[in-house]
């Protein structure tokens, strides 16, 4: 599995809150990439999930 950094991506305001209940954050890459992440819904899961647009 590969790991994908997101240091250098900030937190992007254009975007509608979306369904759901999860804890989430849309990103922006330098290069224009939006990517959504979404935290764990417990601490007792490894289900972090990202998704980037275009990737």
């Amino acid at each position: 599995m590969e790991i994908k950094q997101f240091d250098d991506w900030v937190i992007w305001e254009g975007a509608a809150e979306g369904g759901g209940r999860s804890e989430k954050e849309w990103l922006q890459s330098a290069d224009g990439q939006i990517g959504l992440f979404k935290y764990p819904k417990s601490k007792n899961t490894s289900e972090f999930v990202s998704d980037i647009n275009g990737a």
